[in-house]
């Protein structure tokens, strides 16, 4: 069954894949015009809080935890709930009790529900809809704005790639959110394609997905996508993609030898220079001015004040001030010191080579059903992770990036093969 691996897990009740999905949507709310930030809060945590209480009580579903994971976020977040005892934040304080409800239902529930014999192609399936339905809307907005004439959405219709009139955010307030989304499901999309078949409607889901990543506007995203593509490639053809690597970094070290890149890249068209230059030059900008706030307060960090503020006055005359780090990385540092920020980075790092690990010791064929699952996995933890140097989200969060980030980091750490504690909540409970 394609990426499928044989369980031996009990089959969830017939609804219960639905609860991750009911998670992300209710987290899209944060960050949609449709309702009001405030509320999509509420919808989020009462999503994530509804579907912890069942899990928790009324299914069978195994809390899996993986102890060393737990180790290093649990250590970030007692450091980080210290802190409050310092500077008695508001903003802290609702961070601190948050992130574990977040964490816990996204991270340790949530994936084994959808990690099931039969529910992860049910998962897949769900989320290539959800893509193409939200894809299908943005691109109505943009047929009654440019071609109606009918005001839906300020953003919608602006410039892409240089040109105006193109540019989607569909139901999202943010168009680099809906990217971030849709960057998720193109790759879903592209595992569904290659587990289902080339169907018509396979293929178009997959067309309307990766169209939408480009009509957002979203450089990061359309970066995490490219990486993503690259690591299903790559783990595909592993000699093929091999050969090009090092053909490229040995193109990369001739060109700077010979100084020759500077001229390479003034042959880039002026819109792909003005990526490159927005991407890099600007961030780079609050990249820097960010580390040298940090290095004012390198054990505390600024804690939750204002980042664009702080910053502020270490960016350079005529730089892009009023932005913050545009950077999770260093943000997370910025805001919680070296000491907790550093157990932070850490957890992260510990998934993504796990899931790196299992991507690359799975034997399959792209020709063949055989497991995708850790490759599909794989490639979007690493294109979220790489999504995230150039914008800012965090795990332990309500929004819809930092849900999707603790669920595929979740999936990432309960790969087969990976030693976790497994607990089914229910039992003990019971037991008592």
């Amino acid at each position: 069954m394609g990426y499928v691996r044989q369980s031996a897990a009990a089959i969830p009740r017939p609804n219960e894949i639905w609860l991750p999905v009911l998670c992300i949507v209710a987290a899209l709310s944060t960050n949609t015009w449709l309702v009001a930030s405030s509320v999509g809060y509420v919808l989020s945590v009462s999503a994530l809080s509804v579907a912890g209480i069942y899990l928790v009580f009324l299914s069978d579903t195994e809390l899996r935890v993986d102890l060393v994971f737990l180790a290093l976020f649990g250590g970030y977040w007692l450091v980080l709930t210290a802190g409050w005892f310092v500077d008695w934040s508001t903003d802290r304080l609702v961070y601190v009790l948050i992130t574990p409800l977040s964490v816990f239902v996204a991270v340790f529930l949530l994936p084994s529900v959808i990690d099931r014999t039969t529910d992860r192609r049910q998962f897949v399936t769900i989320l290539t809809a959800l893509g193409a339905l939200v894809a299908v809307t943005g691109f109505a907005m943009l047929i009654a704005e440019t071609v109606l004439e009918v005001a839906t959405f300020p953003w919608t219709g602006g410039f892409v790639l240089g040109h105006s009139g193109y540019r989607t955010n569909s139901v999202f307030a943010n168009p680099n959110t809906y990217g971030f989304l849709m960057m998720v499901c193109t790759l879903t999309a592209l595992i569904h394609l290659a587990d289902r078949g080339p169907g018509l409607l396979n293929l178009s889901a997959i067309v309307l997905c990766s169209l939408a990543v480009l009509t957002s506007d979203s450089t990061a995203s359309l970066l995490g996508l490219g990486t993503g593509v690259a690591l299903v490639l790559a783990v595909s053809f592993r000699k093929s993609a091999l050969v090009v690597l090092l053909g490229s970094v040995a193109t990369a070290g001739v060109l700077v030898a010979t100084g020759l890149l500077g001229t390479v890249l003034s042959l880039l068209p002026a819109r792909a220079g003005a990526l490159i230059d927005a991407l890099f030059s600007v961030r780079g900008t609050l990249w820097v001015a960010s580390i040298e706030r940090l290095m004012e307060d390198p054990l505390t960090g600024i804690g939750f004040s204002n980042t664009a503020d702080e910053i502020a006055p270490y960016v350079p005359d005529g730089g892009p001030v009023g932005f913050g780090t545009h950077n999770s990385y260093i943000n997370i540092l910025l805001q919680t010191g070296f000491v907790a920020g550093t157990l932070y980075l850490l957890a992260l790092l510990y998934a993504v080579v796990k899931a790196m690990s299992s991507a690359f010791t799975t034997r399959f064929s792209p020709r063949e059903r055989t497991d995708w699952w850790p490759v599909y996995v794989a490639s979007v933890l690493v294109a979220i992770l790489v999504a995230m140097t150039f914008e800012s989200m965090t795990l332990g969060g309500l929004s819809m990036n930092s849900v999707l980030l603790a669920l595929y980091l979740g999936l990432a750490l309960s790969l087969g093969g990976s030693r976790v504690l497994e607990i089914r909540p229910r039992e003990l409970i019971l037991s008592r």
